[in-house]
């Protein structure tokens, strides 16, 4: 029995791990060009340094919110605040973005802008600080020369029904902030994105698993997508997808409350691409 979970550990630490999940109520990626988008305010006084701009996370949509750090006085707190989620989360919802921030100057000591995110379980009417990012847990590359994004993932209080996102400027660089949602598991197949640029099937998250999972995959063209998880032996576990579905990308939750820990496979089917993926399960 030690044995066989230490084998399960060593396989674990040789599966890769992928931010993939499923969006909820809550998931502004700044396509109408008025800022504050609908719903999320702003707390400043004098003048206003976030702003959108027609910049966007991976260029991957229209546009992006801006914390001007880099003509902000050095002590001038911003705060870009989210409308009240309609369902407040639960223990495995997480907040996702994309950001974009290269420190200033390009080698330590770095001006210390930052980005505290906080969130709250009344409506706003108090907030709890989740996490504190200084220039360099906020910086998305290395020796940046563009404007180059990262992907960040935050856990979030049980019953969290609003966030503020406060920017501190330390007259700095920029901040750049994209898909700011609000995630949990995945419920049916989700429909993410309806701009695919290839076929693709991504590594499960999280994995290993107990009990639920998410994949994602990518569809460049509207055709029939079959998606199976199969044992070690080869025998069909689940079937996941088998419709036709229109060009996009997706989300799809997968179950194992009645499976045994061990190695299961996912494998997609579209358009004669094929592949093939591994999770693991641990209870």
């Amino acid at each position: 029995m030690k044995f066989y979970i230490i084998l399960l550990l060593l396989i674990s630490a040789c599966l890769p791990l992928s931010e993939t999940y499923a969006q909820t109520d809550v998931c502004e990626q700044f396509a109408d060009t008025t800022f504050p988008p609908s719903g999320w305010t702003l707390l400043f006084s004098g003048t206003q340094y976030w702003h959108r701009v027609s910049i966007s996370g991976f260029n991957n949509g229209s546009g992006s919110a801006r914390y001007d750090m880099y003509s902000a006085p050095a002590g001038v707190d911003q705060s870009f605040i989210s409308p009240i989620f309609q369902q407040p989360t639960n223990s495995s919802d997480s907040l996702i973005m994309d950001m974009s921030y290269a420190p200033y100057p390009s080698n330590p000591p770095y001006d210390q802008d930052s980005l505290i995110i906080m969130a709250s379980t009344s409506g706003g009417s108090s907030y709890i600080s989740v996490s504190r990012l200084g220039p360099a847990e906020m910086k998305s590359c290395i020796n940046c020369s563009q404007t180059e994004w990262t992907k960040k993932t935050f856990w979030l209080p049980t019953g969290t029904n609003r966030i503020q996102l406060l920017g501190r400027s330390q007259f700095g660089n920029d901040l750049y902030l994209d898909s700011i949602c609000i995630l949990t598991a995945a419920l049916g197949i989700v429909n993410i994105n309806s701009v695919a640029y290839g076929y693709s099937l991504e590594q499960n998250y999280p994995n290993p698993f107990n009990p639920s999972t998410n994949i994602k995959f990518s569809i460049p063209k509207s055709g029939f997508v079959k998606l199976i998880v199969t044992d070690v032996l080869g025998r069909k576990i689940s079937e996941l997808v088998n419709e036709f579905k229109q060009a996009g990308s997706y989300y799809v939750d997968f179950e194992g409350n009645e499976l045994s820990s061990g190695i299961y496979f996912y494998t997609i089917e579209s358009g004669g691409f094929t592949q093939t993926k591994k999770m693991l399960m641990i209870k």
